[in-house]
C-alpha cells in the first residue's frame, strides 16, 4: 500500500512539472512561471455597490427598526377566513385590521404557577429547615418521581399526549384507506 501511494504522488508531481520541461513546437517550454498570472476581476457595478449600502448593519442589527405590518382579515363569499397584507376587495364587509411590530416577540410567555408548600413539608425533624423550600425546591410527586417544576400541569401534558396518539391513529387509518 505504501509503495502504491508513493508511486501515485510521484506521478502527480511529474504531471505538474512536465509542462515546464517539455518543449513546444517553437523550442520553448510549454509553460513558464512568467505566464502564470491571476485573472483580472470585473468591476463591481454601482447598482450592486448601492445595494450593499442599503443592507442593515450586521454589527448593530437592532438599530434599524422596521415599519409595522398591517394584516387584514375577512371572510370571503364562501365563508372562508382570509388573511393578507393587502386590503381585501371593496365589496367585502367586515374587515379586521391589525398592526404587528416585526421587531417584537409575538409569543406570550407563560408564567410558572406559584406552588405554596405547607410548612410541614419544608421543615425537617427538630424544626430546622431542610434547605429546600420556596419556588426552586425539588418536590416529590405522588408517584415517587421528583417534580422539578413545570409551566404545564401533568394532566395537561397527559391530555396533549392522548390527543396526539388519537390523531396519529386517525392519520394511520386514512393512510391505510388510500
Amino acid at each position: 500500500m505504501g509503495l502504491f501511494l508513493k508511486l501515485m504522488m510521484f506521478l502527480v508531481v511529474l504531471g505538474l512539472a512536465a509542462p515546464f520541461v517539455l518543449k513546444g513546437p517553437d523550442g520553448k517550454p510549454l509553460m513558464s512561471l512568467d505566464k502564470i498570472v491571476m485573472p483580472k476581476t470585473p468591476e463591481i457595478p454601482d447598482s450592486v455597490k448601492n445595494l450593499a449600502e442599503e443592507l442593515p448593519d450586521i454589527e448593530n442589527p437592532m438599530e434599524e427598526k422596521k415599519a409595522p405590518t398591517k394584516v387584514y382579515s375577512w371572510r370571503d363569499e364562501n365563508g372562508v377566513m382570509q388573511f393578507s397584507n393587502t386590503p381585501p376587495p371593496s365589496s367585502t364587509q367586515s374587515v379586521a385590521v391589525k398592526q404587528y411590530n416585526p421587531d417584537s416577540n409575538v409569543v406570550k410567555m407563560e408564567q410558572p404557577p406559584v406552588v405554596e408548600e405547607p410548612e410541614s413539608a419544608t421543615l425537617s425533624e427538630g424544626g430546622k429547615g431542610s434547605g429546600k423550600s420556596g419556588k426552586g425546591a425539588d418536590r416529590e410527586s405522588t408517584d415517587g418521581l421528583q417534580d422539578i417544576g413545570s409551566l404545564y400541569s401533568r394532566e395537561g401534558v397527559e391530555k396533549l399526549m392522548n390527543d396526539a396518539k388519537s390523531l396519529e391513529g386517525k392519520m394511520q387509518q386514512r393512510y391505510d384507506g388510500l
